[in-house]
């Protein structure tokens, strides 16, 4: 998803159009996932420095945890 679609996928979120769905699931997992697509926008030296310490699962909905 562009940066575009997660605005117009908020604005649907505030005007009620999408609803959240939630589930559990591993935050570990989730940040690696998310290191990896962030790694295509890495300048050379820049490095992404990630330190997590709360619970392994996590209740929410993953593509709006992205988005916002």
């Amino acid at each position: 998803m562009n940066c575009f679609e997660d605005f117009l996928s908020l604005g649907k979120l505030d005007e009620g159009r999408i609803k959240a769905e939630t589930s559990a699931f591993n935050v570990q997992e989730f940040l690696e996932d998310l290191i990896d697509e962030m790694k295509s926008t890495q300048k050379e030296g820049q490095l992404i420095d990630q330190h997590y310490s709360g619970g392994k699962e996590f209740v929410t909905d993953k593509r709006l945890l992205k988005i916002s």
